[in-house]
């Protein structure tokens, strides 16, 4: 696994429990 891959994963998955949290918690 790659560094650029790994930052990439973290960067669309702290995107998406973000964007969850913005839905749950207006």
């Amino acid at each position: 696994m790659t560094v650029s891959l790994l930052l990439s994963f973290w960067s669309s998955r702290s995107l998406a429990s973000r964007a969850l949290l913005s839905t749950v918690h207006p």
